[in-house]
């Protein structure tokens, strides 16, 4: 049986993808920075405001976070597969 592996495919699909995650990556951090420059702002008083500001660092923020870890372990997880298919092509 013959594998026929486009390794140099395999690697250009990993760098549009980096490319990509590092571009939500950035905005994703955007987004937080302007939670928390919003949250620290102190001319916004009052109990109606500080809920507002809890919700968002809580549930945005958290939602925000966790989307930044779920693309770090998309990256890993295609590390991964692509390990597999160079671990392939040494036996080959």
């Amino acid at each position: 049986m013959e594998y026929k592996i486009q390794f140099e495919d395999i690697t250009n699909v990993q760098k549009e993808i980096s490319n990509s995650m590092a571009i939500w990556n950035n905005s994703i951090n955007k987004l937080l920075k302007t939670i928390k420059n919003f949250s620290d702002d102190s001319s916004l008083k009052g109990e109606t405001m500080d809920s507002i500001k809890v919700y968002l660092c809580e549930v945005h923020g958290t939602l925000l976070v966790s989307m930044q870890n779920l693309i770090q372990d998309y990256a890993y997880s295609f590390l991964l597969y692509k390990d597999g298919y160079y671990i392939v092509l040494i036996v080959i």
